[in-house]
């Protein structure tokens, strides 16, 4: 009850279907296969717009170009962002430092840094993710409106 029943009229929807399709014989990792799910399926919602449509469609073709490791750091950034709305004073200033322990690196943050040239390319996040005292030159703690957005796709059907 979700889903709407024509979901398949649109040109969109038709090739974000086959995008995903594609994706899923291409034997993603287990992170990226949720994303494209939930990207999918927020495409074809009852309440979807047509905007939802041509941006699950752009967003389905981004994330092919990443890895679920790269997805954790989205996601754990978004995280972060959704707790500072609910405390607005709680600094990060340790950014990378709180991803790295959000997805199991432990200490380990410069496991985190080695993926910022592949998700700054990709306009998801502003600027090389940092250590200690990088200022946030994006509003929403390193993470692009395209990234958050895209976020907001991935979330939506977890």
């Amino acid at each position: 009850g979700k889903i709407k029943e024509d979901y398949l009229a649109s040109n969109k929807n038709q090739a974000s279907l086959s995008e995903l399709l594609k994706f899923i014989d291409e034997a993603p990792d287990e992170e990226l296969f949720k994303a494209a799910k939930s990207i999918f399926l927020t495409s074809i919602a009852i309440d979807a717009k047509e905007k939802d449509e041509l941006l699950a469609h752009e967003f389905l073709l981004t994330i092919k170009k990443l890895t679920g490791t790269e997805i954790l750091i989205l996601k754990s950034i978004y995280n972060i962002t959704q707790r500072q709305k609910k405390e607005p004073n709680n600094s990060r200033a340790n950014l990378i430092q709180d991803v790295a322990k959000q997805i199991g690196f432990g200490d380990y943050h410069m496991l985190v840094e080695k993926y910022g040239d592949n998700l700054i390319s990709e306009k998801l996040i502003g600027k090389r993710l940092k250590t200690a005292g990088s200022a946030d030159n994006t509003g929403y703690f390193q993470l692009t409106a395209i990234g958050l957005k895209l976020c907001e796709y991935i979330s939506n059907y977890e």
